[in-house]
C-alpha cells in the first residue's frame, strides 16, 4: 500500500510539473490526497462495478480483480490537482489537466475519445466536491515550505561565512521537502518540525557540522524548535529516508 500511494503522489507530481503548476499548488494536491487516503470517510460515493456508477468507464485504466482501488486513486489524484490548483488561486484549464493526466498514466498515449473525455471530466467534479467533504470544506494546508525558508536563512546567518556557497544546502533541502510529500508525514507532524528535520538532513548529507558555543551539550535544533526533542527528530529523520526505500 505504501508503495502505491508514493506511485500516486509521483503521478501528482509528474502532472503538476508538466502542468507547470506552483510548487504549493502540487505540495497541497499530495496533501489532499494523503488526507482522502487517511480518512475515516473515504468511501467513494460510488464504487467502480456498481450499477450507473459515475466513475465507471470513466478513465479506462488496466483494472484486475482486486485492485479496483487504484483507478479510484488515480481519478481522486487528479481531482486533488484540480482542488489545489483553486485553493491556492493556481487556476488551471481542466481540459489540459485530463489529458496530462491520461497523458502521464498511459507513458504519452493521447487522450482521443470525446465521450471518453466527457466521462473523466463529470467525475473529476463530482470527486471534487467529494473531496470537499473529507476535508470538511476546509482544503488550505499548512505547508513546511514557509518554515524551510526562514529555517536555511538562520542557518546561512548562523553558519561560517561562504559556508552555502561551498555546499548546495539550500538545493539539497528543497529536493528532501519534495520527496517528503511522498510520505503521509506531511499529514502526521506539525510543518515546523518537519522543515527541521530536512534541514538536519541535509546539513548531515554534506557532513557540515553546526557550530555550537563551546562547553555546550543544548542541540543547535532547539533554537529553531524548542518544542522539537532529540529524540522525535531522530524518529522522524528515519521516517523521512524511508520514502527512499
Amino acid at each position: 500500500m505504501a508503495t502505491h500511494i508514493r506511485q500516486v503522489v509521483l503521478f501528482i507530481q509528474e502532472c503538476g510539473f508538466t502542468l507547470e503548476l506552483r510548487e504549493l499548488t502540487v505540495a497541497t494536491a499530495c496533501m489532499l490526497f494523503h488526507k482522502y487516503k487517511h480518512s475515516p470517510n473515504r468511501t467513494l460515493p460510488l464504487l467502480i462495478g456498481q450499477k450507473d456508477n459515475i466513475l465507471d468507464g470513466s478513465l479506462h485504466l488496466p483494472v484486475s480483480a482486486g485492485t479496483e482501488n487504484l483507478t479510484e486513486d488515480y481519478l481522486v489524484a487528479t481531482s486533488c490537482l484540480l482542488l489545489a490548483g483553486k485553493t491556492e488561486e493556481n487556476h488551471l484549464n481542466i481540459r489540459k489537466l485530463i489529458n496530462v493526466a491520461y497523458k502521464t498514466f498511459f507513458k504519452e498515449k493521447e487522450l482521443a475519445d470525446i465521450d471518453e473525455y466527457y466521462s473523466m471530466r463529470t467525475s473529476i467534479l463530482t470527486l471534487e466536491l467529494w473531496l470537499l467533504r473529507i476535508v470538511g470544506f476546509h482544503p488550505v494546508c499548512n505547508h513546511p515550505h514557509q518554515y524551510l525558508v526562514c529555517f536555511l536563512k538562520a542557518c546561512q546567518d548562523w553558519l561560517p561565512r561562504d559556508e552555502f556557497k561551498r555546499h548546495p544546502v539550500a538545493a539539497v533541502a528543497w529536493s528532501l521537502l519534495r520527496d517528503a510529500y511522498l510520505s503521509e508525514l506531511v499529514i502526521q507532524e506539525k510543518p515546523e518540525h518537519i522543515a527541521l528535520t530536512i534541514v538536519a538532513c541535509a546539513l548531515q548529507l554534506l557532513k557540515i557540522t553546526f557550530p555550537t558555543e563551546n562547553g555546550s551539550h543544548r542541540p543547535w535544533t532547539k533554537a529553531f524548535c524548542h518544542d522539537l526533542s532529540s529524540e522525535h527528530l531522530d524518529r522522524l529523520t528515519i521516517q523521512l529516508t524511508r520514502a527512499y526505500q
